[in-house]
C-alpha cells in the first residue's frame, strides 16, 4: 500500500525544497517552479566507496547531494574535488549534447543520499527556463577552468617534487640511486 499523493508531495518537499532553493543556477520566479522541479527528483542512496559515475559512460542524470560526501576523480583516480551536502555534480555531460560522455568518476566517501534529475527532466527545465541553461553553462565553464587549475597545480607540485628528488640523488657506478651526503 502506498502513501497518499499529498503526503508523498509533502515528504518530497521536506527533503528537496532547501536543496533546490539554495541552488545558485535555479530560476527563482515562483514557488510553483520549485514544486515543479521537486516533483522531478528521485531520492537514491549509495553506500560508502561506491562509484556513482564512471568516466566514459553516457550521461543519463545529474545529482544533488542531500547528505554525505562525494569525491570527483580524474581518469587516474586522482581527487579533483570533494563535494558535500547542497552541491551538485554530473551536469557537465548533460549540457554537452554532442558528446554526453562522462569525463570523471564520482565516488561516495560516506553513505550518500542523492536527489537525481534525469536527462529528460534536466532538458525540460532548460527548455522552459533558458536562463537556467545559461547559468548551468557558466557554472560548467567555471568548473572546467577550476579543474584545469587543480590539475596544473598538482602537475607543477609533482614536477617540483621530482626536480627536488633529482637534485638530491645521483646515479652511482652500479646504477643505484644514492642520496647525496652533505660534504
Amino acid at each position: 500500500m502506498s502513501l497518499p499523493k499529498s503526503l508523498r508531495r509533502e515528504i518530497r518537499s521536506f527533503i528537496f525544497k532547501g536543496l533546490i532553493e539554495n541552488w545558485e543556477a535555479f530560476p527563482r520566479d515562483s514557488h510553483g517552479t520549485v514544486d515543479h522541479v521537486i516533483r522531478m527528483l528521485k531520492l537514491v542512496v549509495y553506500p560508502r566507496y561506491e562509484y556513482i559515475i564512471t568516466a566514459g559512460e553516457i550521461a543519463e542524470e545529474m545529482y544533488f547531494i542531500v547528505k554525505g560526501v562525494v569525491e570527483i576523480r580524474d581518469l587516474n583516480n586522482e581527487v579533483l574535488n570533494t563535494l558535500k551536502q547542497g552541491q551538485n555534480f554530473g551536469e557537465m555531460a548533460l549540457l554537452n549534447e554532442s558528446n554526453p560522455v562522462r569525463i570523471a568518476h564520482a565516488v561516495s566517501q560516506t553513505m550518500v543520499s542523492l536527489a537525481v534529475l534525469t536527462k529528460e527532466d534536466f532538458r525540460s527545465i532548460c527548455d522552459f527556463y533558458p536562463e537556467f541553461r545559461t547559468k548551468m553553462s557558466m557554472m560548467m565553464k567555471f568548473r572546467i577552468i577550476m579543474n584545469q587549475k587543480i590539475h596544473e597545480h598538482k602537475r607543477m607540485c609533482c614536477y617540483r617534487d621530482w626536480e627536488t628528488d633529482r637534485k638530491s640523488t645521483r646515479l652511482n657506478s652500479s646504477h643505484e640511486f644514492v642520496s647525496r651526503m652533505p660534504s
